[in-house]
């Protein structure tokens, strides 16, 4: 949950923020943990394309994961913390 109200908007360092539902975990029964310097090549792709959607796979140059992140098994949704 969040402290500020559904549907608030505000702006901070350039990015707009809007409060939501959250989406991607509701009637989610298992999800999937991934950890930093997991091999790429060993990942699954529903999760890479969440993982790389700011920045492509080809442009990594790492061979392993640089962050941790999870996958809702049942919509092959990923979360991910992007610094």
């Amino acid at each position: 949950m969040t402290e500020k109200p559904i549907g608030e908007e505000w702006a901070e360092d350039k990015i707009k923020y809007v409060v939501t539902h959250p989406r991607g975990i509701e009637d989610c029964k298992e999800f999937v943990l991934y950890t930093p310097d997991a091999p790429v090549d060993e990942l699954p792709e529903e999760f890479l394309s969440w993982c790389y959607a700011l920045k492509p796979l080809d442009e990594n140059t790492s061979e392993t994961l640089t962050c941790y992140g999870i996958m809702n098994t049942q919509t092959n949704i990923g979360f991910f913390r992007h610094d």
